[in-house]
């Protein structure tokens, strides 16, 4: 059968779960890459995992990233979701890792709780290649917002 035609499906066998004899290069370079610039998150929301975890502030280094789309060109022109778990526009580069995402050709899919959306990060990154833009936004009035949204200000996230 050839590699190229073949289909996840395929592989997958009930029986044996998580093994597998497939080679790992039969599938190419991965589809969609998870990037969390930094652990930290401005809120601590009540239904969140953050609010009880120690946050470190580890932020990504963007000499690294860069370094790895240059030297994996199979990531190239792929998905990247960035913000899956903490607040990602909080790192200090957000927009330089929008750009470098966008010069590698790939697809943006950004989730963020919008509070630092102000206009000129709005301005430094409009450019970027979203795919899409989630902004997380629990509630439909200021006391529900701020009662989930522990540390947010309804108002000026809806300003911004």
């Amino acid at each position: 059968m050839d590699m190229l035609v073949a289909s996840r499906q395929d592989y997958f066998r009930p029986d044996r779960l998580f093994e597998t004899d497939t080679p790992l290069d039969a599938f190419g370079p991965p589809e969609i890459l998870e990037i969390e610039p930094i652990h930290l998150c401005n809120f601590r929301c009540i239904m969140c995992h953050v609010a009880h975890e120690t946050l470190s502030k580890t932020i990504l280094d963007v000499a690294a990233l860069r370094w790895s789309i240059d030297s994996l060109p199979g990531l190239r022109g792929r998905w990247a979701v960035i913000g899956a778990t903490h607040e990602p526009t909080l790192h200090p580069d957000f927009p330089e890792i929008v750009a470098l995402l966008t010069e590698a050709g790939m697809r943006i899919d950004l989730v963020t709780n919008g509070s630092m959306l102000t206009d000129k990060m709005i301005d430094q990154i409009k450019g970027g290649s979203f795919a899409s833009v989630t902004v997380s936004f629990d509630g439909a009035c200021a006391e529900t917002y701020e009662r989930i949204r522990v540390r947010a200000s309804y108002a000026r996230t809806l300003e911004r």
